[in-house]
């Protein structure tokens, strides 16, 4: 590659102070999470052992899973307000945040009824393992769903502190969490109760609101409130249509990362449970991490531009995508040279195989999701993605059900993950083709 050529591609970033201030704080977090995501497993397994820690992550993904099945509001809220604070519109501010909040306390009744419904239908003694007592499970269970409640409340305030097309903050707040969330579930051992994982994750929650309230309470936000007079059934429904597309994106993540986890859980043992979950902390979840550094300052430079700048989104978009396929290059030579050797000596269990075409599935895998993100970011800036999530979904769950099927009859991992690849190679394809024309319909 002509690194001059590279150069010039890249030369957009460094004149928007802005876009460079919002992935300098990306990469911090970033720097953060691969902290966490080198030692907070291995710790984990050294401490509990590989099944305990399995079981951990199927409690977590199911309550993560209900977590999910919900209007995604809060992305909708925050890109309209960043519009509106953009065009100098400070007064209707106020308007879309008393409408979030509504909508938002529509999501907190959903996500407790349906919690307790699965409370009541789980089968917790499927879980037990050796000296793992059932009401511990059961009381980490809703220590669990608990954190995600205080989750949600925080999310109150997520609208307030990103409006001005600013992140740093709200990066900041999420990356202490991401640090000492994981130094108290670790320190829970000391405990020797299951039951304590649940209470300090619940902990950590409790941390995270008060820091963000504090943080509310410096932020000057133009006085930005709840005020009652100001929900309007028609700017309701508004939210709620816009949220459909982030809605559906984020049933297709439970299904991609959440569903996939739980049906290894359900096909396999919990000990490859955590291999899975530590081959994709790795080979997954880092790259993805790492292409968000792009990708969520994109949707913000995307939404600066008018809908009606096709050309000019055009553009922006093939920079970006660039700017995605390179590292992927970097990264796929990287993971799958040197992946085995760090994975080994990173987790170093006896019980854990993790073998050189698991490692490619899944690296593979990142780098196509990570394509595809790229290729959504100026639809999500304009909330107007609802047809390539509908496409997304399509895709996802002809996998996961052709996946599972043949689980039933061939017990292999690598088999799950190579449908998974296939379909997202497919769908990058698919979308690459009709993104050009969709563009000039924005």
């Amino acid at each position: 590659m002509n690194i001059n050529k590279f150069f010039q591609k890249t030369e957009f970033i460094k004149k928007n102070p802005r876009l460079k201030e919002n992935i300098f704080y990306q990469i911090f977090n970033f720097a953060i999470k691969i902290v966490n995501q080198i030692f907070f497993p291995v710790l984990m397994i050294y401490f509990f052992g590989g099944n305990i820690f399995g079981i951990w992550i199927i409690i977590y993904t199911i309550v993560l899973t209900i977590n999910s099945l919900n209007f995604n509001i809060v992305e909708v809220s925050k890109n309209i307000m960043i519009g509106l604070h953009e065009e100098k519109k400070n007064t209707e501010l106020n308007l879309i945040y008393s409408n979030y909040i509504i909508a938002h306390s529509v999501n907190f009744i959903f996500f407790i009824i349906t919690s307790i419904i699965i409370y009541f239908l789980l089968d917790f003694n499927s879980y037990l393992y050796q000296d793992l007592k059932l009401n511990s499970l059961k009381i980490c269970f809703l220590f669990v769903i608990f954190g995600f409640f205080i989750e949600n409340i925080t999310l109150v305030y997520y609208p307030i502190l990103t409006f001005k097309g600013l992140t740093k903050k709200w990066i900041n707040q999420s990356t202490l969490f991401e640090f000492y969330s994981k130094v108290l579930l670790i320190f829970s051992v000391v405990f020797n109760d299951f039951l304590y994982l649940g209470f300090f994750f619940l902990l950590a929650n409790i941390l995270r609101l008060i820091l963000i309230i504090f943080l509310k309470n410096k932020e000057n936000i133009h006085n930005i409130k709840f005020e009652i007079k100001l929900v309007k059934k028609n700017v309701l429904k508004e939210l709620i249509l816009k949220s459909l597309s982030y809605s559906l994106e984020k049933l297709n993540y439970i299904l991609k990362q959440n569903g996939l986890i739980l049906m290894i859980g359900y096909f396999f043992s919990p000990i490859l449970v955590t291999m899975i979950s530590t081959a994709r902390t790795l080979f997954y979840y880092l790259p993805i991490n790492f292409f968000d550094i792009i990708t969520k300052p994109a949707v913000i430079e995307f939404g600066k531009l008018k809908s009606s700048a096709s050309n000019g989104i055009r553009n922006l978009l093939k920079k970006f995508l660039f700017l995605i396929l390179v590292f992927s290059i970097i990264y796929l030579l990287a993971a799958n040279l040197f992946g085995k050797y760090i994975y080994d000596f990173w987790i170093d269990n006896d019980l854990i195989n993790l073998t050189r075409i698991t490692i490619f599935l899944i690296s593979i895998d990142a780098i196509l999701i990570g394509l595809i993100n790229i290729l959504f970011v100026p639809f999500k800036a304009f909330n107007n993605f609802f047809f390539l999530s509908k496409i997304d979904f399509c895709f996802t769950v002809i996998a996961i059900l052709i996946a599972f099927y043949l689980s039933l009859f061939f017990n292999s991992l690598n088999l799950i993950l190579l449908i998974m690849a296939i379909f997202h190679l497919m769908l990058f394809f698919f979308l690459k083709f009709i993104i050009p024309s969709e563009i000039r319909k924005l």
